[in-house]
């Protein structure tokens, strides 16, 4: 043995029972629990087609489903990284930075804008970074949403 003094730490009686309550209830917090961001409204959610028409075609792969975390499409993907939701002027609107997926590759990240105009029309507009917006002249993407008995959607669910 050596000729130093061993200590122990002698925690309070109760102490580890405490120490275990106060752990339990920061995780049980609401903050958390839900991921710092806001989810892509269930409003925008659903499968879309290029056309109403394209939604009840069984040959048709040109399609966009919407999750509360990711745009899918025929061989791609993109993840939600970090969004946010508000009301624009042509209505509901979601902003939002992307991990992308084509087949087996990612691609990258990038800034998404969804405006949902009219409950059945969405339109998705590529963002440069560090913009608020889509810059005057930006390509519109659009897509309509298929019937909830359409192929498509029944496909997609």
């Amino acid at each position: 043995m050596s000729g130093r003094a061993q200590s122990k730490r002698v925690q309070p009686k109760g102490a580890k029972m405490r120490n275990l309550v106060i752990g339990a209830l920061i995780a049980a917090t609401p903050a958390a629990s839900h991921p710092f961001r806001d989810q892509i409204p269930a409003a925008f959610q659903g499968v879309y087609g290029r056309t109403a028409a394209s939604c009840n075609d069984p040959d048709e792969i040109a399609f966009l489903s919407v999750t509360a975390d990711q745009l899918s499409y025929y061989e791609s993907d993109e993840f939600l990284l970090l969004g946010i939701s508000f009301e624009g002027p042509a209505g509901p609107m979601f902003n939002g930075r992307f991990i992308a997926r084509e087949e087996t590759r990612i691609i990258g990240e990038g800034n998404l804008q969804l405006v949902l105009e009219t409950p059945d029309r969405l339109v998705r507009y590529q963002l440069a970074d560090g913009a608020d917006g889509p810059a005057a002249g930006a390509q519109r993407d659009l897509w309509i949403r298929c019937p909830s008995g359409s192929f498509q959607a029944r496909q997609n669910q």
